[in-house]
């Protein structure tokens, strides 16, 4: 170690902290995928430590399989550039019958984009059939990564940026590549700390915050939700290299080893409508992964029928949920199920007073909540359902992980409560990378240390581009950070103020009133001066 410090030119106190470190992550926080090394790449940026994986062999399941097969087989083809991908439906079309055989089971090998070897069992297929998809397979393996020439946005992985090698996350975004995305012409964003468990994305109206958070979900979850298209314009590229579950993805939409993200959730700006419990079905379609992200009239997995069995059941999660919805939820004491007049269970929610928490309202359904209160139970309790599918062997609710995208974070919230929510959801869910949209300076108060922020500017010439604000915003207070480049407003001086001079520079509303009644008191001094002491008359 010694001679590593002297060709670096450091103390060697600190190769051996890295050593330290690093044994650390070796033992307890990092598990090297399967076919896969890990290369640790120094200490450099903000004092991180940073490092990669470097990949040798996928295998593809059946499931994977299955899943490019279909995706590229629903594909139309007046949407297709290349002729040699259209032909490539065409056959993908044909295959469908032959690989959703329930008894059929195939693992393709691939290593730099080339199938190397494969294993199958096979009932109701014969070896002939079996060969001629594989050689398929092969050709679509192959004609992908012709075409990807001129649909890759990201080639190589990056290393990874932290600033505490403790608080990484297991999903989070690294960088982002889109070109010809609604008015995105061309914008590329690396170096995002895998540390960073807030990604800020703001904007003036207009200047493509929503297309934005659509680009992302594209390139984490593809450009098919459901039976729904979210894409038509095939001269799209979007890419996103993303830590998968600890496992270092690279996604570039159009491509066969495209990799969704599992756990996701996106929002629109509206949360306030949530399923019935009585027509979960008739609402599907509007309660898929992205729908709300792309559509006005998208409805929130109903967290109340979860609620109402956990507690029929006795099921630990009813006091689980109910605890985080106390710890998040501003002013709710309490969440009770009982059977109402109609003999049927019911949810209800006891609200505190603000002033005393002992004071408590009567408890009344979710419909009769303001309408800050339904935005954010909605949003959780969608988000609980999300992630408790997809991780279904999770005893704690804060060791839930995956990315969360949401539009106009402030939507229906107080100051006070857009100040709270990223530090408590931060708080309740320590291993979920939100990204947000906002218009308003308050949610950045509360932004938590290693926030990243995102400043999008629009101009005819160039479209929407995305700009990397590096500004530490802990020290500073509304007015700095107002008129910071994050939102760049060139004054907070009221509109109404006709006299600098009159301007008030106190740092809260309470220090305004104190001033104002010694200047009181000033004054009445000065018209009375018999109220003197007597040694001040003198």
């Amino acid at each position: 170690m010694g001679e590593i410090a002297e060709r670096l030119g450091i103390e060697l106190r600190m190769v051996e902290e890295w050593r330290n470190d690093f044994e650390k992550v070796k033992t307890s926080t990092v598990t090297i995928p399967e076919n896969a090394t890990v290369e640790v790449l120094g200490k450099k940026i903000n004092e991180g430590y940073f490092g990669r994986f470097k990949y040798h062999t996928i295998t593809h399941s059946i499931e994977t399989i299955r899943d490019l097969v279909h995706g590229i087989a629903n594909r139309k083809e007046e949407d297709i550039v290349s002729d040699i991908m259209k032909e490539m439906v065409r056959q993908a079309k044909s295959y469908l019958k032959f690989i959703d055989d329930d008894t059929f089971e195939l693992n393709i090998k691939i290593f730099n984009g080339q199938v190397i070897e494969y294993s199958a069992e096979v009932e109701n297929s014969s070896e002939k059939e079996l060969s001629s998809f594989v050689d398929f397979y092969r050709n679509l393996i192959g004609a992908a990564n012709f075409v990807s020439d001129e649909s890759v946005v990201i080639e190589n992985s990056s290393i990874d940026i932290f600033v505490d090698i403790f608080s990484t996350l297991p999903f989070c975004i690294k960088q982002i590549g889109i070109v010809n995305f609604q008015d995105i012409h061309n914008c590329i964003i690396k170096d995002i700390p895998i540390d960073s468990k807030w990604i800020f994305v703001i904007g003036e109206n207009g200047y493509g915050k929503t297309s934005l958070l659509q680009s992302i979900s594209l390139g984490l979850f593809g450009w098919q939700d459901g039976d729904k298209n979210l894409l038509e314009n095939a001269y799209t590229k979007i890419g996103v290299e993303f830590i998968n579950d600890d496992v270092n993805i690279v996604n570039n939409l159009w491509t066969p080893d495209f990799r969704p993200i599992e756990p996701l959730a996106c929002y629109g700006p509206s949360r306030l409508q949530i399923q019935s419990k009585m027509s979960q079905n008739e609402v599907a379609e509007k309660s898929t992964t992205t729908y709300g992200l792309f559509n006005p009239d998208g409805i929130l997995l109903n967290i109340e029928s979860k609620l109402i069995e956990w507690s029929i059941e006795e099921n630990v999660r009813f006091e689980q949920v109910k605890s985080l919805f106390k710890e998040v939820v501003p002013y709710l004491a309490d969440i009770i199920i009982r059977k109402n007049k109609q003999d049927d269970y019911e949810v209800l929610y006891v609200e505190r007073a603000e002033d005393d928490d002992t004071a408590m309202f009567e408890p009344v359904p979710f419909e009769k909540l303001a309408a800050g209160f339904r935005s954010i139970i909605g949003l959780i309790g969608d988000l609980l359902i999300r992630f408790i599918r997809k991780q279904p062997d999770v005893k704690q609710l804060s060791d839930l992980a995956g990315i969360v995208l949401i539009d106009e974070l402030e939507n229906h919230l107080h100051p006070k409560w857009q100040y709270q929510l990223p530090t408590l959801l931060s708080k309740a869910f320590p291993n979920i990378q939100f990204i947000a949209a906002t218009h308003r300076v308050i949610p950045i108060l509360g932004a938590p240390k290693n926030s990243v922020f995102l400043k999008l500017n629009r101009s005819e010439e160039k479209g929407i581009t995305v700009e990397r604000i590096d500004i530490d915003v802990a020290n500073l207070l509304p007015n700095s950070i107002l008129t910071s480049p994050i939102f760049d407003m060139d004054t907070i001086r009221a509109i109404a103020n006709e006299d600098v001079g009159q301007l008030r520079t106190e740092a809260t509303y309470d220090e305004v009133v104190a001033n104002d009644e010694i200047d009181k008191q000033l004054r009445e001094l000065d018209n009375d001066p018999s109220q003197y002491p007597a040694l001040l008359q003198e």
